[in-house]
C-alpha cells in the first residue's frame, strides 16, 4: 500500500472516530434533557426555558472537541434548573473509586471521615486488626499501601459522600489480606501493616452507587439507655426488628439514642418506618412532591410504641433518608437533635449511565418536613450544635453523644 493510501485511511478512520465520539456526548445530552423533561416534578423549570436551554446548548455540544468541553455544557444545562442532585459524574470519578486494590468486605477495622478538611479515624471497632495495633481516633490519615490519598480526595472535593466512600474502599479487600496504613498521629507519622477483617452487617447493592455494607449496632452506653446505629436504610425486615427488640426490651428506659451520623440514606420510606416506633398516635414526616402528586411519609404506630426520651445524632453526611427522619421527628417534637447539621441533600435521586461512559445523577421529587420546611440546599440544624474536631477526637470523645446523655438524665 502506498504512503497516500494510508494517509487517506488514517485520515477517514481518524473522522469516524472523532464523529463518534461527539456522537456519543450528544446522544448523552438528549438523555439527559429528555430525563429531565419526563422526570421532573415542576413543570415550570421543564417548560419553555428548558426548551430554550436545549435549542442554545445542544449546537454547542455537537462542536466539543473534548470531553471536558462536552462535561462542561452539560453541566450548564443542568445548572438552568437551579438545584443540587442533577449532575454529571465523569467516569474517571468512578475509575478513581475502583483504582488501586480491588475492594472485597473485609476492613482493618476503623472508619475514616472528613473531619475539618483531613481524613480523619472516626471510629474503632472493638476486637479489631486496628483496635490491637492502638489505631487511635483523631489519627490523619495519609497514604494506603504506599498511595497518597490527598490528590484523589482533592478531585472529589465537592462530593463528601464519595469522599467518605473512596475513604473506605481505598481500606477494602480480602479476609486475611492486609493493608499498611500511614498516619499523622499529632505526635509524628506511624506506619502499619493491618490484617484485614469481614465486620459485621450485610452487603448491599443499590443502582448505579459503589457497593456499601450496611450495619446496625445496638449499645446501652448507660444504665436505662439504649443507643441505635446505622449506616443506611435498606434491609427492611432487618431494620424493624432490630427497633422491635430496641423498644420491646427497654420499655422502662429513660432514653433512647437514635444514630444516623454517616448515614447517607437509602429506601426514602423506611424513615417513617423507624419513627413509628416512637409516635403514639399516625403522623407524617413530611411530603414528597413528585410528577404524579404529593405523597405524604406516613407513620403508622406500632403495637409498642417507645415513650421516654428520643436523642437524635447527626452530622455533615447524613443524608437523604436521615434527613426526613431527622426534619420529620424534629418538626413533631418527639426527638432532640445533636450534632451538625446534615447537608441539605434531600432530594431523592437515581444515578443512571450515559452513552458517554459518565453517570448522570438527577432528582426524581421535591420534599417538604412535616413543618412545612424545604430541607433541600438547607440541611437540618441540630437543636443542640457539637461540632467534630480533631482535639476531640485526639482526646476519645464523642461530644454528640455526650450531650444527648446528658439531656436524657436531666
Amino acid at each position: 500500500m502506498d504512503t497516500t493510501k494510508r494517509l487517506l485511511i488514517c485520515t477517514l478512520l481518524t473522522s469516524a472516530a472523532i464523529a463518534q465520539g461527539a456522537n456519543v456526548w450528544v446522544a448523552s445530552f438528549d438523555q439527559v434533557w429528555q430525563t429531565v423533561r419526563e422526570r421532573h416534578w415542576d413543570p415550570e423549570r421543564t417548560g419553555a426555558s428548558w426548551d430554550a436551554a436545549r435549542a442554545e446548548l445542544r449546537p454547542q455540544i455537537e462542536k466539543a472537541a473534548s470531553a471536558q468541553e462536552a462535561r462542561v455544557i452539560l453541566n450548564e444545562l443542568l445548572d438552568r434548573l437551579g438545584q443540587s442532585h442533577f449532575g454529571i459524574i465523569p467516569a474517571s470519578t468512578y475509575a478513581a473509586l475502583e483504582a488501586g486494590r480491588e475492594p472485597g468486605e473485609a476492613t482493618p477495622g476503623f472508619e475514616v471521615r472528613m473531619v475539618e478538611g483531613q481524613p480523619l479515624v472516626t471510629r474503632i471497632l472493638p476486637d479489631t486488626a486496628a483496635a490491637k495495633a492502638g489505631v487511635k481516633t483523631g489519627w490523619a490519615l495519609l497514604r494506603v499501601d504506599g498511595k497518597e490519598i490527598g490528590p484523589v480526595l482533592e478531585k472529589l472535593k465537592d462530593r463528601p459522600m464519595l469522599q467518605t466512600i473512596l475513604l473506605g474502599r481505598r481500606l477494602q479487600g480480602e479476609p486475611g489480606g492486609t493493608v499498611e496504613a500511614a498516619f499523622e498521629t499529632g505526635a509524628g507519622e506511624r506506619s502499619l501493616t493491618l490484617e484485614l477483617a469481614t465486620p459485621p452487617g450485610r452487603p448491599v447493592r443499590f443502582g448505579h452507587l459503589p457497593p456499601l455494607r450496611m450495619n446496625i449496632e445496638r449499645a446501652e452506653p448507660r444504665p436505662g439507655v439504649v443507643h441505635v446505629r446505622w449506616n443506611a436504610f435498606f434491609e427492611p425486615q432487618w431494620l424493624q426488628d432490630e427497633f422491635k427488640a430496641a423498644v420491646e426490651g427497654c420499655r422502662e428506659c429513660r432514653g433512647m439514642i437514635l444514630d444516623v451520623r454517616g448515614n447517607g440514606g437509602g429506601l426514602g420510606i423506611l424513615a417513617p418506618a423507624v419513627a413509628g416506633w416512637f409516635l403514639a398516635e399516625q403522623n407524617h414526616l413530611g411530603t414528597m412532591l413528585a410528577p404524579t402528586g404529593p405523597l405524604k411519609l406516613v407513620a403508622f404506630p406500632r403495637l409498642t410504641v417507645f415513650s421516654g426520651k428520643v436523642a437524635l445524632l447527626i452530622d455533615g453526611l447524613s443524608a437523604s433518608t436521615s434527613e426526613f427522619l431527622a426534619a420529620g421527628l424534629k418538626d413533631l417534637g418527639r426527638a432532640r437533635l445533636f450534632g451538625e447539621k446534615t447537608p441539605g441533600m434531600a432530594l431523592p435521586s437515581l444515578i443512571e449511565p450515559l452513552p458517554s461512559g459518565d453517570r448522570f445523577q438527577y432528582a426524581v421529587a421535591d420534599y417538604v418536613s412535616a413543618g412545612g420546611h424545604p430541607v433541600e440546599g438547607r440541611g437540618v440544624a441540630p437543636d443542640v450544635e457539637t461540632p467534630l474536631t480533631r482535639a476531640l477526637l485526639l482526646a476519645g470523645r464523642d461530644p454528640a453523644l455526650e450531650a444527648a446523655l446528658a439531656w436524657i438524665f436531666e
